[in-house]
Parts: C-alpha cells; sequence; structure tokens
C-alpha cells in the first residue's frame, strides 16, 4: 500500500499588518531595559576587518532602538509591500534575508508564511540581531537562523534558497553591490520559482543605471521592476531571477 504524502501546513491567515499591530506596534520596552541596551558598547563592529563596513556596522548599531518597530514608515512599507505582490508563498520556502535589520519582517515570514520552511537573517550590526533575537524569542519562532555577518561574503550555501531578499537597501559602491548580487546569484536554487526580491534607494538616475549594470554582471535578469517617489529620492524595486 503506497505511503501517504504528508500534508504541507498552510500559511497561517494573518497579515503582516495584523502581526505587526499585534507584536510589535503594542509592545514598549521598560525604560530600565532601553537603558541598558544603550549602554551596551559596540564591541561586534570591531571584528569586521573593512573600515567602511565598520563605520556602517557602528552607525546601524546606534540607531538599532529607534530602528525597530519602523515598519510601517516610508521605504519599508513601499518595499514590503512590493515583496507580497511578487511572491505567492507556499509554506515551505528557505528564504534568505540579507540587511535583515530587527527582523519584524523576517520573523512575521517564518511564522506566518513559509511554516515548514526555514528564515535565514544576515545583518552587519550585531544590535539589530540582538532585537531579532529578542523577537524571535518573545514569539516563539524555530524556524529562523540569525547571523551577524557581513553580506558580501556569506556562508550561505550555494543553491540553498528558494527566495532571497533585500529591503530598504543602500549599498554604497559599485564593487559593494556586484559582490552582494553575486552572492544572490549564488545562494538561489536554480529552479525557474527562485527569485530575489530587492529594494533600493537612489537620488540620481546614474545610481540606478549602474544597479542595473551590476544585476546583469552577476548573471542575473529582471523579471520585474517598479521605481517609487520617496522624500528626496526614489525606491526602485526589482524582482530578479
Amino acid at each position: 500500500m503506497p505511503k501517504r504524502k504528508k500534508k504541507q501546513a498552510k500559511p497561517k491567515g494573518l497579515t503582516f499588518s495584523q502581526w505587526y499591530r499585534q507584536n510589535i506596534a503594542a509592545s514598549d520596552p521598560s525604560p530600565a531595559a532601553q537603558a541598558r541596551r544603550k549602554q551596551q558598547t559596540d564591541r561586534h563592529s570591531t571584528a569586521i576587518r573593512d573600515p567602511r563596513l565598520r563605520v556602517q556596522a557602528r552607525a546601524w548599531n546606534a540607531i538599532a532602538e529607534a530602528y525597530f518597530g519602523g515598519i510601517p514608515l516610508g521605504i519599508k512599507r513601499i518595499s514590503t509591500d512590493y515583496l507580497f505582490q511578487q511572491h505567492a508563498f507556499q509554506g515551505n520556502e528557505n528564504v534568505l534575508s540579507i540587511g535583515s535589520g530587527t527582523g519584524e519582517l523576517e520573523v512575521y515570514l517564518a511564522n506566518h508564511r513559509v511554516p515548514n520552511g526555514r528564515v535565514t537573517c544576515i545583518d552587519m550590526a550585531e544590535k539589530m540581531n540582538e532585537k531579532a533575537r529578542e523577537l524571535a524569542q518573545r514569539t516563539n519562532t524555530k524556524n529562523i537562523r540569525i547571523i551577524h555577518g557581513i553580506a558580501e561574503r556569506m556562508k550561505v550555501p550555494t543553491g540553498s534558497q528558494d527566495l532571497v531578499i533585500i529591503l530598504t537597501a543602500s549599498i554604497p559602491s559599485k564593487k559593494g553591490e556586484l559582490r552582494i548580487l553575486k552572492q544572490v546569484k549564488r545562494v538561489l536554487k536554480p529552479v525557474p520559482e527562485a527569485k530575489a526580491v530587492i529594494s533600493t534607494f537612489f537620488e540620481q538616475e546614474k545610481e540606478l543605471k549602474q544597479f542595473k549594470e551590476s544585476i546583469r554582471e552577476a548573471g542575473l535578469r529582471i523579471a520585474n521592476e517598479k521605481v517609487s517617489r520617496l522624500f528626496h529620492g526614489e525606491v526602485a524595486l526589482f524582482t530578479l531571477k
């Protein structure tokens, strides 16, 4: 008698906005807890050898407390809306988030969009990672891994990811963006359904043109593209394969 296939659990019905209101907007860390976090020294960013990236890590560490809970604002909201428009989650994907920050979106994805899959987060700012770990622990999220590291040299297995997301990115140099995009190409599964969803902020048209050149040079193809106006610049949104 043939064995019955185990049914995949369907993603839970809670939308990101509903989950966010329940788990993030309603939470308010005590003043004592906030003070303890502010007193912590930035010991992790000094382990990053590249001086340019070390400066960036320190800057992100400095705003981690204020950054947590900022998802509904500006570029982050535009980016998450675009992600849900571009990818129909099946519930069992492996998702990699580069520059995952304080992890609100990633914890939501692990619980409600890929309950039978796995979410891997990588961020250079350890205080951002600490906030993400606190949230994962508070929501009892098991299928998430949070890594302190640099995207350009991330140790994620080749061909292991169904979806790579880089949201609210601001990559300052052509060399840096090209190295990251090559890593994206490397870790995506070699199947038609695998994709990357990326948003990046730019102020000049030449920056967007440069980013598109890096996409092609990395061996990726633009499957969808959208540009949204935001304050003094624009957000470019891409689906890459």
